[in-house]
Parts: C-alpha cells; sequence; structure tokens
C-alpha cells in the first residue's frame, strides 16, 4: 500500500512539475512559489468569510493603533488589548477552513519541491558513500548484498560491514557527468538507484526503502526498493543545494516562503481577495 501511493504521487508530481523545473532551478522556485501564492488566494477567496476577515483584521489594527493614544492610561490601554486579541482569534477563525482545506496539497507540493531543491547531484570527482541497512532477519554474509555501478561512478574500496547494526557501506567516485546508477543485487531481485553526476537540475531522493514503509511518502522522487527481501533501506550522502542572494546563503524553503508571500501580498488586490 505505502508504495502505490508512493508511485502514484510522484507520478503525479513528475508530470506537473518536471516540464518546467529541470532546466533552471532559479526559474522553477520563482515559478513553484507564484503557482502556490495563486491556488491559496483562490481557495481563501473560494472558501473563506470575506467580509468576516476584512472587519476581524481592520478592528484589530485599529484596537492595536489606539494602544499609543491611551498609552498614560492603563486601564484604558488593557481593553485595546484584549479587543485586538479577541479580533485576532476572530481572524484565524475565519481563515482557518481555507487553511484546512490547503494543508494536503500544500504538503504534497513541498515534498515534491524538496526532491528539486533540498539536495543537489554529486560533482565529477566527489565521494560516495552508500549504505544499506539490513533486514533483522537477513543472514550476512550468506545473503549479503551485492552493488555494481554504471560508468560515471567506480568502486573505491571494498565494503565496510558493522554487523552490530545490520549496515554495509560502500565507497565510490563520481567520474562524470550524466545519470549515474547503481545495482543492488539483494538475492534474487536487483535494485536500481539512479545517482544523478553534474550540474544539472535532477529530482533527488537520499533514501531509499521497502514497499512497506510509510517514510517513503515523506520523498517527493522515486525510494522504493522493490521486493526488497534482506535490505530495509538504503541512504546516500547528498550534498545539500543553497541558494544564494547577496552574500546570504538560504535553504530553499525560506526562499520560497518569502517569495509565495510577495506574491500572495502583491495578487491579492487583483484577485481581490482579503488577507
Amino acid at each position: 500500500m505505502p508504495a502505490t501511493i508512493h508511485n502514484f504521487l510522484n507520478a503525479l508530481g513528475s508530470f506537473l512539475i518536471s516540464p518546467w523545473i529541470q532546466w533552471s532551478l532559479w526559474a522553477g522556485l520563482v515559478v513553484a512559489s507564484l503557482l502556490i501564492a495563486v491556488v491559496a488566494l483562490l481557495v481563501f477567496r473560494g472558501f473563506s468569510n470575506q467580509e468576516g476577515i476584512r472587519y476581524s483584521r481592520n478592528r484589530s489594527i485599529a484596537a492595536l493603533l489606539d494602544i499609543p493614544l491611551y498609552g498614560e492610561y492603563p486601564a484604558a490601554v488593557f481593553p485595546c488589548v484584549g479587543a485586538s486579541l479577541w479580533s485576532a482569534g476572530r481572524y484565524l477563525t475565519h481563515a482557518l477552513k481555507p487553511l484546512l482545506i490547503l494543508v494536503l496539497p500544500l504538503a504534497w507540493a513541498l515534498i515534491q519541491f524538496g526532491a528539486w531543491f533540498t539536495w543537489q547531484p554529486y560533482a565529477p570527482g566527489d565521494t560516495i558513500i552508500a549504505t544499506a541497512y539490513l533486514n533483522p532477519h537477513s543472514r550476512a554474509p550468506e545473503t549479503e548484498p551485492q552493488l555494481t555501478t554504471s560508468p560515471e561512478i567506480t568502486l573505491v574500496m571494498e565494503p565496510v560491514r558493522v554487523p552490530a547494526r545490520r549496515e554495509i557501506s560502500w565507497r565510490l567516485k563520481s567520474t562524470s557527468a550524466g545519470e549515474g546508477r547503481l545495482e543492488i543485487v539483494d538475492g534474487d531481485r536487483s535494485h536500481h538507484i539512479a545517482v544523478p553526476v553534474g550540474d544539472r537540475p535532477a529530482r533527488i531522493t537520499p533514501k531509499f526503502f521497502s514497499p512497506h514503509a510509510w517514510q517513503s511518502l515523506l520523498y517527493g522522487a522515486p525510494a522504493i526498493l522493490e521486493g526488497a527481501d534482506t535490505i530495509r533501506s538504503v541512504e546516500l550522502d547528498f550534498p545539500d543545494r543553497r541558494f544564494t542572494i547577496g552574500g546570504w546563503s538560504l535553504h530553499w524553503i525560506v526562499v520560497f516562503l518569502l517569495l509565495t508571500f510577495v506574491f500572495g501580498l502583491a495578487l491579492s488586490i487583483p484577485m481581490r481577495v482579503e488577507l
């Protein structure tokens, strides 16, 4: 069941997102923020009490502006603070319905975007550590997984085994740009894991799970080890991606939220949406 849901959600994400995001990550991030802002505004306009939002927001702001006028009279300040908090609570009540509607679609969108923006492909010459975590019932070395690589990746040393933790790690090196791939032979099963190398944008997941693991739903790229017998999961140490603005190195979610906030405010007036 987790594998079926995972494959469906990621196929949908690939169909909707991949065509416009794979050429330029900055352009993709801007478009993603714009689309989410537009969808959120449409949901707010269609499923919220716009009059109630307008009245509660204006009443809360008015009560806050009254505080400096009565700053010398505490007895008058406290009612202003109470009125502001009450109006803010009413505002949140009016906005609750669209927020609940947006929760699941937004979570899905963030997971899908995260596969493109959170990690970056290895550069040629980078060291790659791939770790397989074995099931408790597996017997090593009789059923120990074997690893082979595509031409873009080479194995630089024999696997390191940690029997107490049921782990096997391989140290590899990326040699040239391209669609790298690892093949892990697990008994009579063969698992293919994409390992992109180079500077071209790619949809990445650093972890791969058995078909029964719900954790796979947290990753917006193929992350299922179909029919795994010995292996519980596989993990790769993909480098984190950062977006640079001026002298600031920022996580993509920070840039995404800032852009979405700016687009939301800018479009709320022509779309006639109260926020």
